[in-house]
């Protein structure tokens, strides 16, 4: 499935700085998080697509500009005078050179940049993984029992928001903290009965949700920025 994505994102992108090993250590930190080819839609080629010419944009501009910024202050070596006779000097370890300050600065803008490409691909991670969960919270598969446990994509929506996804996390993971969250929210606002039971979805008739979460904002016990 790797080289699939591979050969069909270096198709999309087209001319890029950046190495076929960059884009293919991207394709690995999202690929865990592919679970079937049903996934490998326009929309995600359109969203990687996205990214990965973020970051050869932001590369390519910002070392461009180093380059020509750091050719400015080169200040050429001086000719040495050769001397008739040499003077005697006593064998010493020669100082380890210091950087020039344009390249530390070079250094720190491309470490920047690094950080920022890294942040990016992070988000696209989190964004794929949280799709997967809800793919599979919302649709019932007979084949997975731990699938359509979601009646309410309201309040499916509103419980992704408020879990907190970590690095290591997995689609299974993320499920499993989403549909504690869900279950929570079930309860305290409308009540046990509605409660969504370990595994399943059981046939519910859905709840409206819109107007509960405008008087639980009202009241403080969500942020009224929840969309």
């Amino acid at each position: 499935m790797k080289e699939k994505i591979l050969s069909e994102l270096k198709l999309r992108v087209g001319k890029t700085s950046l190495s076929e090993k960059t884009i293919s250590d991207y394709i690995a930190g999202i690929l865990p998080f592919i679970t079937d080819e049903a996934q490998l839609t326009d929309q995600f080629y359109t969203t990687q697509v996205a990214a990965i010419k973020s970051m050869d944009g932001n590369f390519s501009h910002d070392v461009a500009a180093q380059v020509d910024e750091a050719k400015k202050n080169l200040v050429p070596t001086p000719p040495i005078t050769p001397q008739t006779t040499p003077p005697i000097t006593p064998q010493v370890t020669p100082p380890v050179e210091e950087k020039p300050q344009w390249a530390k600065d070079l250094d720190a803008k491309l470490s920047a940049i690094e950080q920022a490409n890294l942040t990016a691909q992070k988000q696209a991670q989190r964004a794929q993984l949280i799709e997967s969960v809800k793919k599979i919270a919302l649709t019932k598969d007979a084949a997975n029992e731990k699938s359509g446990w979601a009646t309410n994509a309201g309040v499916l929506e509103t419980a992704v928001r408020l879990v907190q996804i970590e690095d290591a996390d997995t689609v299974e993971t993320v499920g499993q903290k989403c549909q504690q969250e869900y279950n929570s929210l079930y309860k305290s606002h409308f009540g046990a009965a509605n409660a969504v039971p370990g595994v399943g979805g059981g046939g519910r008739e859905e709840t409206d949700w819109s107007e509960e979460k405008r008087r639980l904002q009202e009241r403080g016990d969500l942020p009224k920025d929840l969309k």
